[in-house]
């Protein structure tokens, strides 16, 4: 599996083939709900999402824009729809209710969707997958009631009903990486990963189970990768199957040949994040595959390609790293253990297809500053199967941040790239991107006047703007300081006027220098793909934010196996957190042996004690101060 070049002549071939314009963007769809719940089917061109009483809505996406589908017979009122398709009709979808049950029903190739069948109490979002027999498969992790879960698979075969769930693999109190695929002839694989969080590194076991129709499922253990990555799977209708591991400090792929059983992972490359990265994988029939990978903290993405069964291509650099310069300990292990573990803990949204014209297009959700504005935009990249170098682009981001890019296939074959954006009381919008797309023409944009409401400064800490507009408008706000915070939408139909709330806008603006408050808008008519901007300036009577507490008499007292931890501060924090770090060696970089994390509003003085601290010979002090966004400078003690 380990990577090898390409000839000269080939390089330069596709040097041509990479040049290729990816196009422009289609009128974008504005719908209701939310835009989280957005995801592709597995037909081409087709789309899942969220529509009208929390039923599950198919789209439609083609080079001219977005066409409504049929709606399944599913509620989801606990859970996002979760739908697996094939272009011959052959369909599964499941949802968990607002009674907390899973439901599912099936379409068989040709037929029309089934009655839906209760699979019993569930909390959380099924994995669906389906072959082109008709083969229908739902995965999930159930709870034992004792805070463990264990992983649950109920299957079907063509016509039928689905069985009793399978339970596979021990209950385990972190599970993650769910994903299942089929082979044409409905051999059923179930990808998963569990966590042992007891210590640092996390171990993170990576298990793959198949089974044949009608016959149980066998289970094989692939290993460990590290616990920000998730493991990736693709299984191509032969039955040849991929499954790359984001191992720490190499890519690792695990592969099987059409009724083999699976290989040993390989080293695919070390050319990785050092501190977390995610991979994508996809293949087909005939071993043409991509994986492609990005670093949570470099920023990097790369990709690595092939046109036959076999190794893959060298790597490629889409985009370079950039190197972390922030406090490597904000970054490690430790602080995920003891915080909160939110969407972004695997990195940014990303997508992978392959195209029937030997391409494969990689798109992802993408940090950059707009008009002074940080917002997410989609950057994609498309680049040939054979390898070269690769195309990007960059789109969205101004009316709102993406979510949920996707890869997609159209009907007709070509490339495309589908995306959601969402503010808090505006609907959201589809957009795509294809080579061919007809932008159309752009509206007018209207006059936009805003002014501070009546009623400007909420208790909640917002800021409430009056906006007029001569016509149907979308208007984007920003506080802006150093870098933009605290952001409102709004969206009117017609002319005329409207509130717009800026969340979090009084603490931002206190952020900023003294005077009026400098306010960016964004503005257009609600179907434009481009959008006005101005800085408006306000008056509001607003309190200076309070100066962040500074750390004194901080003292670390060996007692024993133990290490007596005390500081104070000058003034009582606010929103304020501390991290208290021992080592073995001086420096920011250097692995804790014990950590504690302190967050203790409205008092003035601190202690810990650090146990078993008999190999810790250096403390560290760190604050975070989330009011005002700053990270003090590390305080580092040594500990006779």
């Amino acid at each position: 599996m380990l990577s090898r070049p390409l000839p000269l002549l080939v390089l330069l071939a596709l040097l041509v083939l990479s040049g290729r314009a990816w196009g422009s963007e289609a009128p974008p769809l504005r719908l209701g709900g939310g835009s989280s719940c957005l995801a592709a089917t597995g037909v081409p061109g087709e789309l899942v999402t969220l529509g009208e009483r929390d039923e599950a809505q198919l789209m439609q996406a083609a080079v001219a824009g977005f066409t409504r589908g049929e709606r399944v017979p599913l509620m989801a009122g606990r859970s996002c729809p979760a739908v697996a398709a094939r272009p011959n009709g052959a369909a599964v979808a499941a949802a968990v209710d607002a009674d907390g049950y899973l439901m599912v029903v099936v379409r068989d190739p040709g037929g029309s969707w089934s009655e839906a069948q209760n699979l019993g109490s569930f909390d959380g979002e099924p994995t669906v997958s389906v072959s082109d027999r008709g083969d229908g498969l739902v995965a999930w992790w159930a709870g034992d009631g004792t805070g463990a879960r264990r992983l649950q698979v109920a299957r079907r075969s063509p016509s039928g009903g689905f069985g009793a769930a399978e339970a596979l693999g021990a209950a385990t109190e972190y599970a993650y990486a769910l994903s299942a695929g089929f082979s044409g002839d409905g051999e059923a694989f179930v990808l998963w990963a569990t966590a042992d969080r007891a210590r640092v590194p996390v171990q993170v076991p990576v298990q793959i189970a198949t089974a044949a129709p009608g016959a149980p499922f066998t289970s094989t253990s692939l290993g460990t990768i590290a616990w920000r990555g998730r493991a990736a799977l693709s299984v191509a209708p032969d039955g040849r199957a991929l499954v790359a591991l984001p191992a720490k400090g190499a890519l690792l792929v695990a592969e099987r040949a059409p009724g083999a059983p699976f290989g040993a992972p390989v080293p695919l490359t070390t050319a990785v994040d050092p501190v977390a990265y995610q991979v994508e994988v996809a293949s087909d029939s005939g071993g043409r595959a991509a994986i492609g990978w990005t670093g949570n903290s470099d920023g990097s993405l790369r990709m690595a390609t092939r046109t036959a069964p076999g190794a893959f291509g060298a790597p490629v650099a889409v985009d370079p790293p950039r190197p972390y310069t922030g406090d490597p300990f904000y970054a490690s292990e430790w602080v995920a253990l003891l915080g909160d573990v939110g969407p972004g803990f695997f990195g940014d949204a990303q997508d992978l297809a392959l195209t029937p014209d030997g391409r494969v297009v990689f798109t992802r959700e993408y940090r950059r500053t707009l008009g002074g504005i940080p917002t997410r935009s989609v950057r994609t990249a498309t680049m040939a199967l054979a390898g070269g170098a690769a195309q990007t682009t960059l789109a969205g981001g101004a009316f709102a941040d993406i979510r949920n890019p996707l890869a997609l296939v159209l009907a007709d074959g070509r490339p495309a790239v589908v995306w959601a954006e969402d503010l808090p009381d505006v609907d959201f919008r589809l957009h795509l991107a294809a080579d061919g797309a007809a932008p159309g023409p752009q509206p007018p944009s209207p006059a936009v006047h805003l002014r501070a409401a009546a009623d400007a400064l909420t208790p909640d800490g917002d800021v409430n703007l009056a906006v007029t507009c001569s016509g149907p408008c979308f208007v984007r706000a920003h506080v802006l300081v150093t870098d933009a915070a605290g952001e409102g939408a709004l969206l009117l139909d017609r002319a005329g006027r409207g509130r717009l709330n800026i969340i979090g806008g009084q603490r931002a603006a206190t952020l900023g220098r003294p005077g009026p408050v400098r306010v960016r808008i964004s503005y257009g008519a609600p179907n434009a793909l481009k959008l006005r901007q101005r800085t408006v300036r306000l008056n509001l009577d607003l309190r200076a934010a309070p100066p962040d507490p500074r750390v004194v008499g901080l003292r670390a007292v060996r007692r024993g196996d133990r290490i007596r931890v005390s500081w104070h501060t000058n003034r009582r924090p606010l929103r304020t957190v501390f991290w208290v770090t021992g080592a073995a060696r001086p420096g920011a970089a250097v692995e804790p042996l014990s950590v504690h994390k302190v967050e203790r509003d409205g008092q003035r003085a601190f202690a810990v004690t650090l146990t078993h601290a008999d190999a810790i010979r250096y403390v560290s002090l760190r604050a975070q101060h989330a009011y005002t966004g700053h990270d003090a400078k590390r305080i580092e003690l040594r500990v006779p």
